[in-house]
């Protein structure tokens, strides 16, 4: 069965990950459990977190401009660190 193979967990692979992350999750989210979105920001190195207590799986316009100011945040944050002498 060639889809076995994605029957295992990846959790370990992202430790891995070298690039500025942000993890965002609806703490009511019924399709996927808040514990996944806690076990990646644990994983991810210098991940940061977004955790929005109202919001389930969907993104309500309630939302968009605090994700999208905390998207804006990360880039910013991750472009001053980056070396432009070249």
């Amino acid at each position: 069965m060639p889809w076995i193979r994605f029957f295992y967990s990846r959790y370990e692979d992202l430790k891995l990950l070298n690039i500025p992350t942000l993890i965002i999750h609806g703490v009511r989210d019924p399709m996927v459990p808040f514990e996944h979105g806690k076990k990646c920001y644990e994983m991810i190195p210098n991940a940061r977190k977004l955790w929005i207590d109202g919001l389930g799986h969907d993104i309500p316009e309630l939302y968009t401009d605090t994700i999208t100011s905390e998207i804006l945040r990360l880039i910013h944050d991750s472009s001053q660190s980056v070396d432009h002498s070249d």
